[in-house]
Parts: structure tokens; C-alpha cells; sequence
């Protein structure tokens, strides 16, 4: 049998090899075909498959799956238009509602905006506009090169994943955190192999920006920032580079700015890419103060109602 007997599609591109120099036992097939799975562009945005076929195992194989994760904490989606407005819709999946009733946090917190009430918790979501000069406080002032103007419309998605372990799971069987369950062994496993803030240019992937095992694995250094504060309950938390996982989209006609590496392997390190990756971080920054603010109210609270009482005399 041969491959293209195995193609039923009229349309796309079929590159098939043969007559190889090593011989290709099925484990190394297999190897194959599990890391083509971090070149396909996620769900939101996937506009093509790809496929792997076997002559000699025709119904081992087929279609590569995109790396797409439903098990997480926080989801945020931002979209940057032409225009530098800014939308951004984070989700929430954290905590569990009804535990977070009975531990009294709508009642006792003393968080007064919208996003933190008990409606907006039950729809699961929030949105925040903005725009990209109000991201980037104070930077247009000194902006002589006018390099806010240069970065175009891009959109990313961003996962939130905490590994647990240490002292969230203490935090969990004490009641302070009303935590969803999770499967941390599963989560951990696939963050290992595809965690990491990836880049898709033109719905291709550019690497090595969030690839494991890469010098540019954490290119938005966002493990620098937390070795500052990477406890949720304390202002001005950071996440680390190792819970989340990430989908930079952009395009080769929006981001004319941002050009490539004469090696091919990545983006120049120039003003424009510079201050895209501090956006990106901004944007990162709006999940992060919304569970730093939530985390440090149920903290509160709970120390509240477990004040140490004084000993009888």
C-alpha cells in the first residue's frame, strides 16, 4: 500500500517518504507524530489539518489533534484591533460557586466592582476594554519612535493552570480556598509537553517561542517577574511560567514590524517586538490582579472567622 492510497482528500499537500536511510520502527513513528501535535494551531483558530499516514500501518495514524486543554483555572481571550482598542474576556473556573456562598466571600469581600460579584461569577466571565495606551501607562510620553503605532491587530488566548502540591492543597483541606477538584497529575503531564506562551504567525507556528526544553521556552520572562512575588495573596502577584500556556496570533500584514531572524528561527529582537512583549504581559496582568484580589479577599475572611483566641487564665 502506499501513502497516497491512504489519502482521501481532493485538495491540500501530500509529501511523501520513502527509502530512508535509518530504518523507522513503529515507536519512532509514534514520536512522530506526538510532536507534530504542537505545530497545529489551536481549536479557536485552527484553518488547516494535518496528517500522518503509515504505508505499513495504515490504521495506526491519521489526523494530527490540535493541543487544546479544557482543564484549567482562568482563561483570558484578548483582541487587539487596528484601531489600539483593546477587548478582553477572562474566565473564571477556579473556585466553586456554592463554596464560595457558604464561606460568606459576596457577603464579606470588600470588592465593590462589578467583575467581583456574585452575577458576573455565575456567568462565568468577565470583559474589560481598554486600549493599548491605557496598558501601557505613561509609555506613549516617551515614545519618540512612535513604536505604539507599529504593533497591529493581534489576538491571544492564555491558560492559567496551577500544578498544586505544597501549600494550595494544604490551603484546600483546610476550607481557605473553596478549589475546584482537579486532576493534578494530568494537568502537570500535559503542561510538561505543551506548556509555555506559544507564537502563530499566519496560523504557523514560530518557533522556539514556548517551546519546552528552549533557551526561549519563557521569551516573555515571565519566571524573572515572579521570583518577585509568586504568592497569590500578596499584592503584586506573578504568575509562573510553568502553570500557564499560551496562543499569540498574529500576521505577517498587521505586524510588518516585527521581522525575522536572519537564522529564520524567531523574531528580531527590535523597539517594536520589545514593547509587544510588554503588552503581552500587561494583558497577563489583568488575570493576575483579578485572582490576586479575589485570593487576598478570601484570606481575609478566613482569617476573620479563625482568629487565634486568647488563653484562659
Amino acid at each position: 500500500i502506499k501513502v497516497v492510497d491512504l489519502w482521501k482528500e481532493n485538495k491540500g499537500t501530500l509529501i511523501e517518504i520513502s527509502e530512508l536511510n535509518d530504518d523507522w520502527h513503529i515507536k519512532t513513528i509514534e514520536s512522530l507524530y506526538n510532536n507534530l501535535e504542537i505545530l497545529i494551531p489551536p481549536l479557536e483558530s485552527n484553518v488547516f489539518s494535518l496528517y500522518l499516514f503509515d504505508a505499513n500501518n495504515p490504521s495506526r495514524f491519521g489526523k494530527v489533534v490540535s493541543t487544546v486543554f479544557d482543564d484549567f483555572d482562568y482563561k483570558l481571550i484578548a483582541n487587539v484591533k487596528e484601531d489600539k482598542s483593546v477587548l478582553i474576556r477572562v474566565y473564571r473556573n477556579e473556585l466553586d460557586l456554592k463554596d464560595l456562598e457558604q464561606l460568606g466571600f459576596f457577603d464579606n469581600t470588600k470588592l465593590n466592582q462589578e467583575q467581583y460579584s456574585k452575577s458576573t461569577f455565575i456567568k462565568g466571565f468577565f470583559e474589560y476594554k481598554t486600549t493599548l495606551s491605557a496598558l501601557m501607562v505613561g509609555f506613549k510620553k516617551n515614545d519618540s519612535n512612535n513604536n505604539l503605532d507599529k504593533i497591529g491587530p493581534f489576538s491571544f488566548t492564555f491558560f492559567f493552570m496551577k500544578r498544586g502540591g505544597g501549600q494550595e492543597e494544604k490551603d484546600a483541606e483546610i476550607g481557605r480556598y473553596p478549589y475546584k477538584s482537579v486532576n493534578y497529575r494530568d494537568r502537570s503531564s500535559w503542561l510538561n509537553k505543551f506548556g509555555g506562551i506559544k507564537i502563530f504567525r499566519d496560523n504557523f507556528r514560530v518557533r522556539p517561542y514556548g517551546e519546552v526544553g528552549s533557551n526561549s521556552w519563557d521569551w516573555l520572562e515571565l519566571g524573572r517577574d515572579a521570583l518577585g512575588n509568586p504568592t497569590v495573596t500578596r499584592p503584586g502577584y506573578k504568575v509562573r511560567p510553568q502553570q500557564v500556556y499560551g496562543i499569540v496570533n498574529i500576521s505577517r500584514v498587521g505586524n510588518i514590524n516585527f521581522d525575522d531572524k536572519s537564522s529564520r528561527e524567531g523574531i528580531q529582537e527590535n523597539e517594536a517586538f520589545v514593547l509587544f512583549k510588554e503588552i503581552i504581559k500587561s494583558i497577563i496582568g489583568v488575570y493576575e490582579n483579578d485572582r490576586n484580589q479575589i485570593m487576598m479577599s478570601l484570606k481575609k475572611i478566613y482569617d476573620e472567622k479563625n482568629v487565634p483566641q486568647p488563653p484562659h487564665r
